[in-house]
């Protein structure tokens, strides 16, 4: 409830709700960039009294409400520190010059960054095409495009799983399995998809790896019962084929 903008409890239970999302670290580099803040504006205050007042109006707001997790504001404020910044800049003394080489890190780093970002949107572009109405081995190929691209995507993963289980051949589920086992690094600790492949790794035939991957599911999320009744469910249609 302490997560839901306005509520009276939230700007107090900042810290706290930090130390519990992001750890020791996260909560001190929280604490290091806030100070940090505070200090720019206020040495900014001398000169530019507005564009300080800005800068601090949207981190405060962000205490009662998420603001800056919508790039609508996000960016609007990086422009403004990034204003501010260059505003402070250009009052000091010139510096030494800085080399060719440590010029090229920003544009090789932005360059990379927007390099990531466009394959992302296409792998979302391929995976919105893989959830329309067209034939599953179609959906299934968009689905293993869109996790081609971009490796770190979690969405395509999911995506090709569940097309493969709808479709029911060999080929396609050693596919997925395959796919789901080599991205397991992305959640490796994810009931749903311990669960996942579970189910294609029955389909393939490897009936104690599948409840093996069942049980997994259900010991990483114990508070929910539908894993423990589809768990339940396989070992005893297995104990009935083995008789």
């Amino acid at each position: 409830p302490w997560a839901v903008g306005n509520h009276p409890l939230h700007a107090h239970s900042m810290p706290f709700q930090m130390l519990a999302e992001a750890g020791i670290f996260g909560l001190a580099a929280w604490l290091f960039l806030t100070w940090w803040l505070v200090k720019f504006s206020v040495t900014l205050w001398r000169q530019r009294r507005g564009l300080a007042v800005a800068l601090l109006v949207i981190p405060a707001h962000n205490l009662v409400d998420f603001s800056l997790y919508t790039s609508a504001v996000a960016l609007p404020w990086a422009v403004l520190l990034g204003w501010g910044l260059a505003t402070l800049r250009s009052n000091e003394e010139a510096q030494a010059p800085i080399s060719e080489k440590l010029r090229l890190v920003p544009v090789i780093g932005s360059a990379l960054a927007l390099a990531l970002a466009l394959l992302s949107l296409a792998s979302s572009l391929f995976s919105a095409a893989a959830r329309t109405e067209d034939p599953a081995p179609m959906r299934m190929a968009w689905a293993l495009r869109a996790a081609e691209i971009a490796p770190w995507r979690t969405e395509p993963v999911e995506t090709v799983a569940a097309i493969a289980l709808e479709l029911g051949d060999r080929e396609s589920v050693r596919s997925a399995l395959s796919l789901v086992k080599s991205r397991q690094w992305q959640r490796p600790r994810s009931a749903s998809r311990a669960l996942l492949c579970g189910r294609l790794s029955i389909m393939d035939g490897d009936v104690a790896g599948g409840i093996g991957q069942m049980w997994r599911a259900a010991e990483l999320q114990p508070y929910d019962a539908r894993r423990r009744r589809e768990f339940d469910s396989i070992v005893e249609m297995a104990g009935h084929d083995s008789r």
